[in-house]
């Protein structure tokens, strides 16, 4: 081969990366492999490429798909304060439910948020958590129903030992801002070492407004919460 031709050869081997490999009898024949390497090499990427893209795509769908169902799961327990939980047999086959309803009940004695507290869980309870206007609206019912219609209830929230950092005690969870909220214009301001929450101290459509209280002053009552449980039916 010429020099010229042999310089013309590496140029295109090295523009398009073409590797020539001497293969055959003793005649120097010659036959260039790598073109249909690539092409090879070009479908098995192209295939993993599309395989890859199909597989996102099902995963996103899946995700997607759950994410919808819980988002409805939430709006109906939001409407109607449904705590939804899985029971039945250890794999999972059978899709049983029960049901926990809230009942909120107030007690009309005289007592400090600690006492309410104890009072509550000694009846298998605990101080009132309201975390949506369904709830709200039970405690706004059940104070309609006391004798005393100006009385002062105490609820389960409380900032004590981080101040500003409102909780529901019966829960152990955090009031923060993005969940529900129905203090009273300008509350919580903690005046007068203002710990504990409570309902009742305006009148109108503001009753059951929330307000920071001192925790160990006594006030007309409190706030029980109680779950009541629907069993499944086993014929569903």
């Amino acid at each position: 081969m010429k020099g010229s031709d042999l310089y013309e050869k590496k140029k295109t081997e090295r523009k398009y990366g073409i590797g020539i490999e001497r293969i055959g009898s003793e005649n120097g024949t010659e036959r260039n492999e790598s073109i249909e390497s690539e092409r090879k090499i070009t479908k098995v990427s192209d295939w993993y490429e599309k395989e890859r893209n199909e597989r996102i795509r099902s995963v996103r769908k899946r995700t997607e798909r759950k994410e919808r169902i819980g988002s409805v799961r939430k709006r109906t327990e939001q409407k109607y304060r449904l705590g939804i939980e899985r029971i039945g047999p250890e794999n999972g086959t059978e899709r049983k439910y029960r049901i926990a309803r809230k009942t909120m009940i107030i007690f009309e004695k005289k007592a400090d948020f600690f006492q309410a507290w104890q009072d509550c869980d000694s009846n298998n309870g605990h101080l009132a958590s309201i975390q949506s206007a369904y709830e709200q609206g039970l405690v706004e019912q059940a104070m309609a129903k006391t004798a005393n219609p100006k009385g002062v209830y105490l609820i389960g929230g409380t900032d004590l030992g981080r101040d500003g950092r409102w909780m529901w005690i019966g829960l152990n969870e955090v009031l923060s801002n993005y969940k529900y909220r129905n203090f009273y214009p300008g509350e919580p301001n903690n005046i007068g070492n203002q710990h504990c929450l409570s309902v009742g101290n305006w009148g109108g459509e503001n009753r059951g407004k929330w307000d920071d209280t001192e925790c160990f002053k006594q006030y007309d009552g409190y706030v029980c919460e109680f779950e009541t449980i629907d069993q499944p039916n086993p014929a569903n």
